[in-house]
């Protein structure tokens, strides 16, 4: 699998967002006023952001000793949120075995498939905030034109 360094993708880097400072969990937003809405809690393009960037390196982590080329993409994703908070928030992501055996499988033999991940966002305490299920489309990497 072609890793990727979510953290240095532009846009989440720029975010803020970091690598977890709880082994428990992916990655994570710091305490700050800058992430705040106009109601003084976290805005929910914060949430979501760090909820799609978990989900990415989510699979990344469990192909990572893939031996071919594989492109990811998200399709969709469906975000609940499900309590306000204004510090500190992590995340972490979930995909049923069978489910990532078979897009194992499904990429090897057919050379695309998809996979549902699902992720919690967490605050400090550890109270879950929010849950958001992506479905990302995978595929072989085409090969690289003969010179």
């Amino acid at each position: 699998m072609n890793l990727v360094n979510v953290t240095a993708i532009p846009f989440n880097r720029d975010s803020g967002m970091l690598r977890s400072d709880r082994p428990e969990f992916i990655f994570m937003f710091p305490a700050d006023a800058r992430y705040l809405n106009h109601l003084g809690t976290l805005h929910a393009a914060v949430i979501f952001t760090l909820a799609e960037a978990t989900s990415g390196e989510f699979l990344q982590r469990h192909f990572a000793d893939l031996r071919q080329p594989i492109g990811a993409m998200v399709r969709r994703a469906e975000t609940k949120y499900r309590r306000p908070t204004s510090g500190a928030i992590y995340s972490r992501a979930i995909a049923s075995p069978e489910a990532l055996a078979g897009l194992l499988d499904q990429v090897t033999r057919r050379g695309r498939a998809s996979i549902a991940v699902d992720v919690e966002i967490l605050d400090e305490t550890p109270a879950l905030i929010a849950t958001a299920a992506f479905e990302w489309f995978v595929s072989r990497a085409p090969n690289p034109p003969n010179p």
